[in-house]
């Protein structure tokens, strides 16, 4: 069935549509978002290949009521308890999750909530996210700040009270590149 939720744009060249239709029904046309790509810092991690081995050897049907009931007592789960928390038999413990959850929820963060306020700093973007107006193939006007407008824009939020910001800005290399952040605001 075809996907009736995409849009095309009339601003669009037919090669540019090609390429955008090809993103849109073959997988194997996408960015490996998991790659490392030229100028990024390689971190290197066992965390990926331990989080594999753990699915490739999940067997869903394995755990029992029991696993699940065990799973919501210990105080700390274990990778065995996760397991048996996703496996069907943990489905009619629904209840029991949702309130184990809101209880370390609470522990860990209490009745707080955070507001950020966002700082787009440029909306360039080289990527086809079908959720984001930021995609390459959306037609909205583009810019990226100067620091100066930066500057200013922090100066309003700042005398806005507000303390926790969320730096954004849509992924293009060329246009949105860490740099930016490094450079010191008066």
């Amino acid at each position: 069935m075809e996907n009736q939720f995409l849009v095309d744009s009339e601003y669009l060249s037919p090669e540019a549509l090609a390429v955008k239709h090809r993103l849109e029904t073959d997988p194997s046309s996408r960015k490996d978002h998991m790659e490392y790509l030229p100028g990024m810092e390689i971190i290197e991690s066992d965390v990926c290949g331990k989080v594999m081995t753990q699915m490739k050897q999940y067997e869903a049907d394995r755990y029992t009521a029991k696993d699940v009931r065990a799973a919501l007592e210990h105080e700390t789960c274990t990778i065995e308890d996760f397991k048996a928390l996703i496996s069907p038999a943990a489905e009619p413990f629904l209840e029991q999750m949702a309130e184990r959850a809101r209880r370390e929820t609470s522990k860990h963060f209490g009745n707080t909530v955070y507001l950020f306020t966002p700082l787009y700093i440029a909306n360039y973007c080289e990527n086809y996210c079908v959720y984001c107006g930021f995609n390459c193939y959306n037609h909205i006007n583009r810019m990226k700040l100067t620091m100066e407008q930066i500057e200013k824009e922090m100066k309003v939020i700042a005398d806005s009270g507000m303390e926790e910001i969320l730096i954004l800005t849509g992924e293009s290399r060329g246009q949105s590149s860490v740099d930016i952040l490094e450079k010191p605001v008066n």
